[in-house]
């Protein structure tokens, strides 16, 4: 079996709401072998911090009359979900983001800059590309587990 849900939005519509359920009804279908559950809220959770950097980094936050232009591609093959978020903010790669926030002085504690090291952290597979003047992000999540070293 395989699916697809392809969402363009525009404007000051809920982008975060509307892929969120979007893509919670299509991971319904999406048989993952460890954890269905918790797998299911991490792909949603990757999803929200991907849609929410470029809402709040690439397009500045909300603001009546923006055009916060966000395309996201949610597919599933029978082997992997994958997820394509396409933009047309300045460019930027979060793959060149390396590790997470320093958190050694506990009383300086950033509030954000975690989302690019969640993603990595329950996905699969994260990459960016440059294309006809947008960001690119693709994201995947295995059904089967990924072993390392193999």
């Amino acid at each position: 079996m395989t699916a697809e849900v392809h969402l363009k939005l525009t404007g000051n519509v809920d982008h975060l709401r509307i892929t969120w359920q979007a893509a919670e009804a299509l991971l319904e279908l999406v048989p993952f072998y460890e954890d269905p559950v918790q797998t299911r809220y991490n792909v949603l959770l990757a999803l929200q911090e991907a849609v929410s950097n470029v809402l709040r980094h690439g397009y500045g936050g909300p603001a009546p009359g923006s055009r916060a232009f966000i395309e996201v591609l949610l597919s599933w093959d029978g082997e992997a979900l994958r997820v394509q978020i396409s933009d047309e903010a300045a460019p930027f790669d979060p793959t060149e983001v390396l590790g997470a926030p320093d958190t050694e002085d506990a009383t300086r504690i950033p509030e954000g800059g975690y989302g690019i090291h969640i993603i990595r952290a329950v996905l699969d597979h994260m990459e960016y590309a440059r294309e006809d003047g947008k960001n690119v992000l693709t994201l995947a999540k295995s059904l089967a587990p990924v072993l390392d070293g193999v």
